[in-house]
């Protein structure tokens, strides 16, 4: 498996941005909810925020769970 995060340029995206919009998605640091939010009302276009956003891929890792069954299959004949 392997998953994958956001970072975000909080500087450049504070400049970007201005302080009235800036304080309304944060809390000391980017609210990721807040800034979602304040793209999908139009008050910060997804153009503008991409440029601040870069996706970054985790370490890869395998999960292994001992003991489950999986939905399809097929139950034990009585």
């Amino acid at each position: 498996m392997q998953t994958e995060s956001t970072k975000i340029d909080e500087d450049g995206l504070r400049k970007a941005v201005g302080v009235k919009l800036w304080n309304k998605i944060t809390v000391k640091k980017v609210d990721k909810a807040k800034l979602t939010a304040t793209i999908a009302d139009g008050e910060i276009s997804p153009e503008l925020a991409s440029g601040f956003l870069t996706v970054q891929k985790n370490k890869p890792y395998i999960r292994y769970t001992e003991g489950q069954k999986k939905e399809n299959e097929d139950t034990e004949d009585e």
